[in-house]
């Protein structure tokens, strides 16, 4: 059997894929015309992207309950990620839910770590990608690609009386 990459996601129905299309026309309309739209692309949310032949695919996929995934898509905002190529990418964040991480398991258990494309457990983003800037400068801001994207911020836990945690309780 010859392996593929094989994208296991959410398709949100026809009638949001149609409001999607429109909140994709209004960043053209609004903000210029280097905006890149993916045409024919369905708007999805990634589950997982897996590395493996079509056939153990589709014997996967006859056993999970889609029912079960009916109320698991809570959107949260709107997203400006830049990449490391110096454009942005326009996302409408998903939250991540205990139905999507108990999906996204069943995937990695089922074909491996090794073969999944993106990624997983807490660095898993959920999102829909509305597209693409080729360029940072229609927003006029910088948005720095490494420090966006930085792994560990060296955070410390912090208890205070209000949120500029002048008066430190713990």
């Amino acid at each position: 059997m010859t392996e593929s990459l094989l994208n296991f996601a959410l398709v949100p129905d026809a009638s949001f894929q149609d409001l999607l299309d429109s909140y994709q026309q209004s960043f053209v309309d609004n903000l210029g015309g280097d905006f890149t739209l993916f045409g024919a692309s369905a708007h999805h949310i990634t589950v997982c992207q897996v590395r493996t032949d079509q056939e153990a695919a589709k014997d996967f996929f006859s056993t999970l309950a889609p029912h079960q995934l009916q109320d698991s898509v809570n959107l949260s905002g709107l997203t400006f990620l830049p990449s490391s190529s110096g454009s942005t990418w326009v996302e409408i964040s998903v939250l991540k839910s205990k139905v999507l991480s108990e999906l996204q398991d069943a995937i990695v258990d089922r074909f491996g770590s090794n073969n999944i494309q993106n990624d997983i457990g807490d660095l898993y983003r959920p999102h829909l990608t509305l597209g693409k800037y080729k360029t940072t400068n229609a927003f006029d801001i910088s948005l720095p690609y490494q420090e966006l994207r930085a792994g560990n911020l060296g955070c410390k836990l912090r208890v205070g009386t209000n949120t500029h945690f002048e008066e430190i309780v713990i």
